[in-house]
């Protein structure tokens, strides 16, 4: 790599080592689906592009290790290096020689024939980088905010965003059509969003789904789309088409990346556990095993959980929304905003498939960690998925590293104003860094305990 590819951004600098380390893997579809060959990863996948041929796929982790599938090469990962912000994001070469990687912060880390055309690593963004679209040519590219901006670099131009104007839920994903003339938003809510000389095909916006909607991908002909919700439910627009299980399987949750084969007549869905699954004529290379660390303790009988694991790879997801959540449905909150960090914390166990309701006060959520016989003040045993607990506030655990460094995604933090809406209007979802041997966390606050997610 040249120095130019590993440029990042310095907006929302965390420690070193704060994101969990993937390694690169090649694999062939012959290896691919037996258990002692299946990769595993850390963190948790967040994105999925294919090769030409759709006879192969990479998919990337957040902690920008990179899994390569089928015909896919691998031409290199961000795995095992410094970033200041999760990795959000893969685009590929057209060629399909290479790729760039996206991270929150709009760093974006170019490998093999992928030009690097520029970042916003420099610039402090008023909300986190969602998703990366490439152009036809592969000369440039565009970076999607979740409060709908529009950053184009190389050859992509600029057609519009929703950056300054409302949004009942944060973008979540772009698009771009094949000719290269525009591209698509796609908010959480599923409302859609057309830009350039490209037509209005639907949208779940007056209608949003029961879960939110996470990714988007655009037909060969640009006269359709797919948008796909976090559950694993596909919509279609235009003359995008349904299709069936490949594998007669379906996902059960999770889903947070969407992929069409070069024909439009099939797509892969990528789970942030590294599920792939294939519809249409879109076939399975093989997938990536989400495997969180947990503590020391886990050594002595405490082990991350699936559901855990799910909470955490959805809550570091969820990173730089605001109190309207990931689907416009404000974090479950029936009412005008309020202090949302436990809301945050049963949002996304529920989403996860823990069996709670929604709690709106910490006391409660400590109480309910009692009441059902999860509730800990050993921190050597806290495992991902895990809510930590402080006197006026919780946040969940995203990743146990092995140094004594905790990572949590704490909602409703960072805010301003004299009143509490003020706060819950203006504060976001934000990793914080600590070491549990302190008793101390997020903002140095003591640590009264923790609700274990199963």
């Amino acid at each position: 790599m040249s120095r130019r590819e590993i440029l990042r951004g310095t907006a929302g600098a965390a420690a070193v080592g704060v994101l969990p380390t993937a390694a690169a893997f090649r694999a062939s579809p012959a290896l691919a689906d037996t258990a002692s060959e299946v990769p595993t990863s850390a963190a948790p996948l967040v994105g999925i592009a294919r090769t030409p041929s759709s006879r192969g796929y990479w998919q990337v982790a957040s902690d920008g290790g990179v899994f390569s599938f089928g015909d896919a090469g691998f031409h290199g990962s961000m795995s095992g290096k410094h970033l200041n912000m999760p990795v959000v994001g893969i685009a590929a070469t057209p060629g399909g020689k290479g790729y760039w990687l996206a991270a929150a912060d709009g760093g974006v880390f170019s490998f093999g024939n992928a030009d690097f055309h520029g970042s916003l690593g420099s610039r402090r963004l008023d909300s986190p980088i969602v998703g990366i679209a490439s152009t036809p040519s592969g000369d440039g590219y565009w970076l999607a905010a979740a409060d709908g901006g529009i950053f184009a670099f190389g050859d992509a131009k600029f057609r519009g965003s929703m950056a300054r104007h409302p949004l009942n839920a944060s973008v979540t994903g772009i698009s771009a059509a094949p000719a290269g003339q525009g591209y698509w938003e796609v908010a959480g809510d599923g409302g859609v969003f057309t830009f350039g000389a490209l037509d209005f095909h639907g949208s779940l916006g007056g209608q949003p789904p029961k879960d939110p909607v996470t990714a988007m991908a655009a037909t060969p002909s640009g006269a359709g789309y797919w948008l796909v919700t976090i559950a694993g439910e596909v919509f279609t627009f235009g003359d995008a088409q349904p299709a069936d299980a490949a594998s007669g399987s379906a996902p059960t949750g999770g889903v947070n990346a969407i992929c069409r084969t070069s024909s439009g007549d099939g797509y892969w869905l990528s789970t942030v556990d590294g599920r792939v699954y294939a519809f249409g004529d879109a076939t399975s290379a093989g997938h990536v095993r989400y495997r969180a660390r947990s503590s020391a303790a886990s050594t002595r009988g405490r082990r991350s959980s699936t559901r855990g694991r799910r909470a955490a790879a959805l809550a570091l997801g969820w990173v730089g929304l605001d109190y309207r959540g990931a689907g416009g449905e404000r974090w479950g909150v029936p009412g005008p905003p309020e202090l949302w960090c436990a809301d945050f914390v049963t949002y996304t166990w529920q989403r996860a498939g823990i069996d709670i309701d929604r709690i709106a006060w910490v006391a409660s959520l400590a109480a309910w960690g009692r009441k059902h016989q999860r509730w800990s003040t050993d921190l050597s045993a806290l495992a991902p998925g895990d809510a930590v607990i402080y006197s006026h506030h919780t946040g969940l655990v995203v990743d146990v590293q092995p140094n004594d460094v905790v990572v949590t995604a704490d909602g409703d933090w960072g805010g301003t104003g004299r009143t509490n809406r003020e706060f819950a209007r203006s504060s976001r979802v934000r990793l914080n860094v600590w070491q549990p041997s302190t008793g101390r966390g997020s903002g140095k606050k003591t640590i009264l305990g923790f609700v274990r997610a199963v």
